[in-house]
């Protein structure tokens, strides 16, 4: 009790805790299961590092379903239509990740994947704005007589494809043809990125019938990066859709790996572009 004060400073110098919201969640659970993936990338490689996975994984899980459940409650209480889309393209890209499957992550991801399409369902019907964000879900429209638009996009004709927006044809980003694709998959799958750069701008990610930036191939597990990457030629158009999209992307799913293990930049160089 005698001792020598000892001074802490003033008292603005200590930071208060940052409130807790559904983005700052996001964030904390994106850079976690980034950290993981790379650190198991690193330990499989050429120096064969012993990093203790085994013991990491056992922490890195109950965090993994702590972020989860907190991301979970904060999009029922304060409803935010970008966090939930980043919410939803990060769970979806994590659920393909070998990395989280192997310790039992991409189960939990799954789970709230799960969760967070009937909570969306829900604040629709209770007048909310989420309608079609669910993954697969029954709103979300496919292109039953795709003739006029399916030949317009892989025509390049933005005028058209324009021309169906603003009449109503095409009221979603995350329309679908038969085979399952998106309209702007197929503006991409098509080296069509005018066209692409139209319905970034119709269906912004971040708009309830936006387009889905973390759409993958079923097979060959390519992503639209891995689309634009590949464009021939790759004009100044193509660049600029690259860079909305990247800018706009979870960095998650910046690096993700096809089927073969190649990133993007696999894509790219073996084009020349960029």
């Amino acid at each position: 009790a005698g001792g020598p004060a000892v001074d802490l400073g003033p008292a603005s110098a200590a930071e208060p805790p940052r409130e807790a919201t559904l983005p700052r969640a996001l964030e904390a659970l994106e850079h976690l299961l980034a950290a993981w993936c790379q650190l198991t990338v690193l330990a499989q490689g050429p120096l064969k590092l012993d990093l203790g996975l085994e013991r990491r994984a056992r922490g890195a899980t109950p965090m993994v379903s702590a972020l989860l459940d907190q991301a979970l409650a904060l999009l029922r209480q304060s409803p935010d239509v970008l966090a939930a889309r980043h919410f939803e393209t990060l769970l979806k890209h994590g659920m393909t990740r070998r990395e989280l499957q192997d310790i039992g992550v991409a189960t939990l991801l799954h789970q709230a994947l799960h969760e967070l399409t009937e909570c969306l369902q829900g604040l629709a019907r209770h007048g909310g704005y989420f309608g079609g964000m669910g993954p697969q879900d029954a709103s979300e429209p496919y292109l039953a007589s795709p003739e006029v638009l399916w030949k317009a996009i892989v025509d390049g004709d933005v005028r058209t494809v324009s021309a169906i927006v603003q009449q109503g044809g095409l009221v979603s980003g995350r329309t679908r043809d038969p085979q399952g694709h998106s309209v702007l998959w197929d503006a991409c799958a098509f080296h069509r990125p005018e066209v692409a750069l139209l319905l970034m701008r119709q269906f912004p990610p971040d708009a309830p019938q936006g387009v889905d930036l973390g759409e993958t191939h079923a097979r060959n597990g390519n992503s639209l990066l891995h689309l634009i990457a590949g464009m021939q030629p790759f004009t100044p158009q193509a660049e600029g859709l690259f860079a909305m999209l990247f800018e706009r992307m979870p960095e998650a799913l910046q690096l993700h790996r096809n089927s073969r293990g190649q990133t993007f930049l696999h894509i790219a160089a073996g084009k020349a572009n960029f």
